[in-house]
């Protein structure tokens, strides 16, 4: 079930503040679990498995639905829209892509990022294009027929889905950021149906970490854990011409466990806990290079007496873009390490 839930989830639209489709297909399995489910205000889901001992502190595990895209800024006179970057999208790879306009009812429209061609600019070389010079072109005539469609100032806009294995047991989509973490949760969600943890888990699909993480304080401050986990994507820069130092982590090597990032540094004795965790489990992982990316953990240290907290990221080629590569081995490896962190923590 696991590759079906990813697959699944990478298909459905979900920025962040518009996370809802998300949040549905993650609702509606969680019913089929022995999790009692809550949405709170801002639309993280949350999934609560009581444990054995509810005398003892509770353990959190988190992964984003959202994921990086854009939305309507300006509507042109000929139909042409002006777009808005929604979770640091790397400008680079904005030109010439293609992508999905979420108009009202569900409705989805397909356009391009336009280039204009060298034989009108005469060949001029531009490393980088800044968006605000780029619209969408979805094929429509005028700013009424966009109105007509029900898009408006604000509608959100995804990269077009293409899921598409490659060599080696790896696979290529939008939004494995972090799509791959919620894939996870849903496994491990089937796995504490069948097996009653020590601690109670709850398992939080949260919002908006993509603009700053926004969401996950919210269930914090509900679920007040003693211990918690940030189940996430990270970068993998194992490419050609990248000095070793910066290669944060590889393909194929497990899931990397974070030291420091940029928003937080994680208690050594923590790490030693998760490392010793995933030797005596035979699970294969690694260690993130330090000090890059960020992600909910940075708000973990806030709450209550503080949380014991950890991160661990699958690795991720060309994270931020509109296609990002994965390898089912490490996935793989990090459902394990999930489920061998609960039963040891």
């Amino acid at each position: 079930m696991l590759q079906q839930y990813v697959k699944d989830l990478v298909a459905l639209p979900g920025i962040s503040s518009y996370e809802k489709p998300v949040a549905d297909y993650i609702i509606n399995h969680l019913k089929q679990t022995q999790a009692a489910v809550d949405v709170n205000h801002l639309g993280c889901v949350t999934a609560v498995f009581e444990g054995k001992k509810n005398q003892i502190g509770k353990v959190l595990i988190d992964a984003h639905m959202d994921e990086v895209g854009f939305i309507v800024q300006h509507i042109e006179a000929g139909g042409f829209l002006k777009i808005v970057n929604y979770g640091s999208v790397d400008a680079r790879v904005i030109p010439a892509q293609r992508m999905e306009v979420h108009a009202a009812k569900g409705k989805r429209f397909a356009g391009v990022v336009g280039l204009l061609p060298p034989h009108v600019t005469a060949g001029k070389d531009v490393s980088v294009i800044p968006l605000d010079q780029l619209v969408l072109d979805c094929g429509f005539k005028s700013a009424q027929e966009v109105e007509a469609k029900g898009i408006r100032v604000g509608s959100a806009i995804t990269f077009l889905h293409q899921f598409t294995e490659v060599a080696n047991n790896r696979f290529a989509s939008k939004a494995l950021d972090d799509r791959v973490g919620c894939a996870l949760l849903l496994s491990t969600a089937d796995w504490l149906t069948k097996n009653t943890p020590k601690r109670t888990v709850v398992l939080s699909f949260s919002v908006q970490e993509e603009i700053g993480a926004k969401g996950v304080f919210s269930v914090l401050q509900k679920v007040k854990p003693e211990y918690a986990l940030a189940v996430e994507c990270t970068t993998a820069c194992d490419t050609y011409g990248v000095p070793a130092n910066k290669t944060v982590s590889k393909l194929g090597s497990g899931p990397a466990l974070t030291v420091a990032d940029n928003c937080t540094v994680i208690s050594p004795d923590i790490v030693d806990f998760l490392i010793k965790t995933a030797k005596k489990g035979k699970i294969k992982h690694q260690l993130k290079t330090p000090r890059f990316g960020a992600t909910n953990a940075g708000e973990f240290h806030m709450v209550k007496d503080g949380v014991k907290f950890a991160v661990m990221a699958v690795p991720s080629r060309y994270i931020h873009s509109s296609v990002s590569m994965c390898d089912w081995s490490d996935i793989k490896a990090a459902e394990a390490l999930i489920k061998k962190y609960i039963s040891d923590i």
